[in-house]
């Protein structure tokens, strides 16, 4: 199923371990990486709010961008994107744009024992 179905308030994750589904997207939020509590730290001493979705978003648009170029690796975006490969997400999983113009990396996730793992 799409990951979008860990945001939904229909069932427990008790429940979808239960009947095995399998999450996969490229836009998941990686909750076992440590860089994640920083973040939503940070926004919430900002802003006084939890983050929405789009914030999460934006947080690692901008890690990649500043990732893939820069002055030391130079601001040829399709070289370094051709080099760099599979990149390790800042608070998702990850990214995968060599030789393509799409994300060629999606993990496929899971429950297991309440804890969202990658397959």
């Amino acid at each position: 199923v799409m990951d979008s179905w860990l945001y939904f308030n229909f069932a427990s994750y008790e429940m979808l371990e239960n009947q095995i589904f399998h999450f996969i997207g490229n836009n998941a939020v990686d909750f076992s990486n440590p860089n994640l509590e920083k973040f939503r730290t940070s926004f919430q001493e900002r802003f006084l709010s939890q983050p929405p979705a789009n914030a999460y978003l934006g947080y690692e648009l901008l890690y990649w961008v500043t990732e893939t170029i820069g002055p030391s690796k130079g601001f040829d975006f399709r070289k370094n994107l051709d080099q760099r490969g599979f990149q390790k997400g800042r608070i998702l999983y990850g990214s995968d744009f060599n030789q393509s113009n799409n994300n060629s990396y999606v993990p496929v996730l899971f429950l297991e024992n309440g804890v969202l793992v990658e397959k």
